[in-house]
């Protein structure tokens, strides 16, 4: 059973995320609408906040991580650390416009977590991520 200070703390992470999560989508929304690119990488169009966005994706993962070990040993986290780096690698390789769908799947799943009081203790649960590795969208325009 978790005391007090256990289920104030998880719910503070779950709304840590919640906030980051938020910030990264207005983050990358910045970046689609133009918001200064990095020139250096030419085709492979780079945000000049990509460093934030990856700041803030290696808090999120850290934070579930968290949750995860203390409500949710079972939960093997494979899934958003692979995403997270699809995210940071892809967007770098290819161009951040090429992992919209990652970077709205990361989001949308770390969101979902839920923290359920459930008399005895507390239930989590952390969504699993099913997406392809080769998904992308292709932007329209370039």
């Amino acid at each position: 059973m978790e005391s007090d200070d256990e289920r104030i703390m998880l719910l503070r992470m779950k709304e840590e995320i919640g906030r980051i999560t938020g910030e990264i989508l207005d983050l990358y929304e910045q970046f689609e609408k133009g918001v200064e690119m990095q020139p250096e990488h030419g085709v492979a169009a780079r945000p000049v906040n990509a460093g934030e966005i990856t700041r803030r994706i290696k808090r999120v993962v850290s934070l579930l991580e968290s949750i995860a070990r203390s409500g949710a040993p079972e939960r093997d986290m494979a899934d958003f650390n692979r995403l997270a780096a699809q995210i940071v690698h892809y967007g770098d390789l290819v161009g951040y416009r090429f992992v919209k769908i990652h970077i709205l799947t990361f989001c949308s799943a770390a969101d979902a977590v839920a923290i359920e009081d459930i008399g005895n203790g507390l239930r989590v649960d952390i969504p699993g991520i099913a997406i392809s590795s080769f998904r992308t969208d292709i932007p329209l325009h370039i």
